[in-house]
């Protein structure tokens, strides 16, 4: 590839070039699955969310709204907000040995409270991802559908009994 003249962008333009910025490319894929192999790691093993003062109930249109939008990570957010309306929440890491880091405690104040204002969750944001997937997932053990993966399997089988006959006179 020719170099380009530095010059060439003032010639024509009558202004210099412009600052670099920043190139995406795909290089930046190199370390991806190891990131998200990481990142799993820390979800699954060293995250732990603290509710001390417990949950907000719900009412239930909302709980069944909840139900059927539990993949609908905007609903769950607006969901777990509003369980934590005047509570609070307590975000630890916890080390290879169990042994667990307060990185956060808030007080959740209103629902459309901008959780940024804490260091933990605006340098990783994706704690309060993890933190509505975990809520949807508390609400799916909850309400289990028979069939589901999620069901118990007491819960998953059909009575084998017939329908009830009514007696002849």
């Amino acid at each position: 590839m020719a170099k380009i003249n530095e010059g060439l962008a003032e010639d024509i333009a009558g202004r210099g070039a412009p600052k670099s910025f920043p190139v995406l490319d795909a290089s930046i894929m190199d370390y991806a699955e190891v990131h998200r192999a990481v990142r799993d790691d820390v979800k699954h093993n060293n995250i732990e969310f603290q509710f001390p003062s417990g949950f907000n109930k719900l009412s239930l249109f909302e709980e069944c709204r909840a139900y059927t939008l539990l993949d609908d990570f905007d609903a769950m957010y607006d969901i777990t907000m509003q369980m934590l309306v005047d509570k609070d929440l307590i975000i630890n890491l916890k080390d290879d040995d169990g042994t667990a880091h307060e990185m956060c405690s808030i007080h959740v104040v209103d629902k459309f409270q901008n959780l940024r204002g804490d260091d933990f969750i605006d340098e990783y944001p994706v704690v309060i991802t993890w933190l509505c997937e975990f809520v949807a997932e508390m609400l799916a053990k909850k309400y289990p559908l028979p069939g589901s993966v999620r069901a118990r399997p007491a819960q998953a089988t059909k009575s084998k009994k017939g329908p009830a006959k009514k007696k002849s006179q």
